[in-house]
């Protein structure tokens, strides 16, 4: 074995027991049952998986829409290169995120997280290249009294052309032609890591593996994937105890160390290729740190959430099972004596709203009737078991509940006894428990967004930056900014996402904000622009005061940037201005009338969006409204129709039980005037 190829043997021998135990753990969120092929197998137990559940109510609160990506100067001044460079970059990485399903790609990345335990990202560069016939042109030399003609590469060209620009070939070369950069989901089994390192800061090397068919192999490393293939399909099946399988594994190794990026095979001896520092950047590392569901300060192998409240989980399955074995024994079941079977055929297998005539009905009603004939199994004690099993579950789900932080509000479940504020107060401390993996998830995306950036600069053409942006022709500006970005000085910039737009939005919350926000920025300016014009308080600071108090409403970068341009728009202010009163005033008139269209332009952008919202949640009222209004619609006909159905079951036993009444009496009396008549006749 090579050097790499022990390296990664021993990483995945160090990471096998999580492994293990995070296959089982997907195993039981996706229902895999063992020996059960089917759904409906028939030596399935019965489960109550609580793990989906859990795992489907967390995952849309940490991922629930794209992040919106923030590039800012990361200290404020007045430099608009700087701040077009910063909207260069982050249009950049808008443009990269709207190219594909990004939310898609969060909700799987939060599944590994919630599951197995582990997150992993990686970035990919992806160029794209047409062939094009270009002219080249040649070079003219006099050798010998001949004009020769020879390429770039000074070799003798016999064959060429003429046009007003002098000797040239037609050569087919690659022309790019797009590139585009992408967060990619790495699976969670397909990851391996420096074995040495207890912090990520001390990883020196990084590992992404998977499986290549022999075509596959030769497309993108030629005809000597061919050895290493077959190398490698022999490692598989010895590692599946024999299992074959048509295909090799491959590991794309990144070494911090040499920064080299290299391609193994295992059980392969020579790498299938070997390439310098592929990206430039500046931690090397295709990918951000992992996430990890709970970490451990010693160790980069995490433990599956699962693994805390699983002995619940077991417990929560057998009471399940037990249920439905409890539920299953309670049927109707009972005796009847052999001689009366006929009569009880007939009876029981008789339509409804039919008579069955008895031959002998006295004897039937000695023997007390139906009542008589027929002795039940009784299933009041198993009632009772299986009333104490249900609570002993629910129970044991509240625990589970307890364990995760899965709340009722976050379920959606409420007491409708309880009041607003008692929920509002609920909302709030569950939320509390959701804030360190929202954090996690945010961040993660942060450093993906960070890093796409670097890409962006590093590897991008002008041309297609330009075009991503909307930038069109040579723009002076543009290439000061680009130059900005490439050099050392984008490390002074600041890349972020908006807060919470990963986590769907509470209407009814931002509808509060706004108007509260509204309510604010009225005083606020009625309070302040008298001192501003008295020349008490300088505009700039009145407007850095505006601006850090609506950050707190997280309205986002576009209220924010309007605020930011308008407050580094004023001037700094005049040492002069007392002794140069007219032009003072005059300023102060400019910025009265710039702050009062400022304010205008606020109270518009918020009375829309408020305008909006209050549109939304009134449509949603609306349509709730509807829907309760038909649910106790249909509630009420399904009352009648029950009423309805039930007196007509009573009027119906009712005349049944007056006919058979009047049978019995009619034949009663027969029966006394035949016994009358019997003594008559004799004498």
């Amino acid at each position: 074995m090579t050097h790499w190829s022990k390296e990664i043997d021993r990483a995945s021998k160090k990471e096998k027991n999580w492994r293990s135990r995070g296959q089982k753990v997907i195993d039981r969120y996706l229902d895999k049952r063992k020996g059960a092929d089917h759904i409906y197998a028939e030596d399935s137990k019965t489960k109550f998986n609580i793990l989906w559940s859990n795992t489907e109510t967390l995952r849309p609160a940490l991922i629930s829409s794209t992040p919106i990506p923030e590039v800012r100067p990361r200290y404020k001044k007045k430099d608009p290169i700087a701040r077009i460079a910063a909207k260069i970059a982050e249009r950049g990485v808008e443009f990269q995120v709207d190219q594909f399903n990004f939310v898609d790609y969060g909700r799987k990345l939060a599944n590994d997280f919630l599951l197995p335990g582990r997150g992993v990202t990686r970035l990919r560069y992806i160029p794209t290249f047409e062939k094009k016939k270009q002219k080249v042109p040649l070079k003219m030399v006099e050798e010998m009294g001949e004009t020769l003609f020879l390429d770039r590469e000074d070799n003798r060209v016999d064959e060429y052309e003429f046009d007003e620009n002098g000797p040239f070939v037609e050569q087919e070369q690659e022309e790019l032609v797009y590139e585009e950069v992408r967060p990619e989901r790495v699976p969670w089994k397909w990851f391996r890591c420096d074995p040495d390192a207890d912090r990520w800061e001390d990883v020196q090397w990084v590992a992404f593996g998977a499986p290549w068919g022999l075509d596959e192999g030769i497309n993108r490393f030629g005809r000597k994937f061919s050895t290493a293939f077959k190398a490698g399909k022999d490692a598989v099946s010895e590692k599946t105890e024999g299992e074959s399988k048509d295909e090799a594994v491959v590991w794309e190794v990144w070494c911090k160390r040499t920064r080299k990026q290299l391609f193994i095979v295992e059980g392969q001896d020579k790498p299938l290729e070997e390439n310098d520092d592929p990206l430039n950047l500046e931690d090397f590392f295709p990918m951000p740190e992992p996430i990890y569901a709970i970490e451990d300060n010693d160790s980069l192998i995490p433990t599956p959430e699962f693994a805390l409240w699983q002995d619940q989980a077991d417990e929560l399955d057998r009471l399940s099972e037990r249920i439905s074995k409890v539920t299953e024994a309670i049927k109707a079941r009972g005796a009847y004596a052999g001689s009366e079977q006929t009569t009880l055929s007939n009876i029981l297998h008789q339509d409804d709203n039919k008579l069955v005539a008895v031959d002998d009905w006295a004897a039937f009603i000695d023997k007390g009737g139906l009542d008589g004939l027929i002795s039940w199994v009784p299933i009041e004690q198993f009632a009772k078991v299986l009333q104490m099993l249900e609570q002993q579950r629910a129970v044991k789900i509240q625990e589970i509940y307890e364990l995760t932080g899965v709340s009722d509000i976050l379920r959606g479940a409420t007491d409708p006894r309880e009041t607003a504020k008692a929920q509002q107060l609920k909302s709030n401390f569950g939320n509390r428990r959701l804030l360190t993996k929202q954090q996690t998830i945010q961040n993660h995306f942060k450093q993906v967004y960070r890093l796409m950036v670097e890409i962006i600069v590093e590897q991008f053409d002008p041309q297609t930056l330009q075009m991503m942006v909307g930038v069109e022709g040579q723009n002076e500006v543009f290439m000061e900014a680009m130059k900005m970005l490439q050099s050392d000085a984008r490390r002074a910039f600041n890349v972020d996402i908006e807060t919470d737009s990963t986590i769907a939005a509470d209407e009814q919350k931002e509808k509060e904000g706004l108007a509260e926000a509204m309510q604010a920025v009225s005083g606020y300016v009625g309070a302040i622009f008298p001192l501003v014009q008295a020349g008490a308080v300088p505009m700039p600071v009145a407007m850095g005061l505006l601006q850090d108090y609506l950050r707190k409403f997280r309205f986002g970068r576009k209220l924010d940037d309007l605020l930011d341009e308008f407050a580094q728009s004023q001037p700094p202010p005049d040492q002069q201005a007392e002794q140069e009163k007219q032009k003072a005033d005059a300023e102060q008139q400019k910025a009265q009338m710039e702050l009062q269209l400022l304010t205008q332009k606020m109270q518009l952008e918020m009375q829309s969006m408020q305008q909006k919202l209050a549109a939304e949640l009134q449509a949603k009222q609306a349509d709730l409204q509807i829907d309760a209004q038909k649910a106790q619609q249909d509630l009420v006909q399904d009352e009648e129709k029950h009423d309805q159905e039930l007196r007509q079951d009573q009027e119906e036993h009712a005349v049944k039980v007056q006919n058979t009444k009047e049978l019995g009496r009619v034949q009663a009396d027969v029966k006394r005037q035949q016994a009358q008549a019997g003594p008559r006749v004799q004498e």
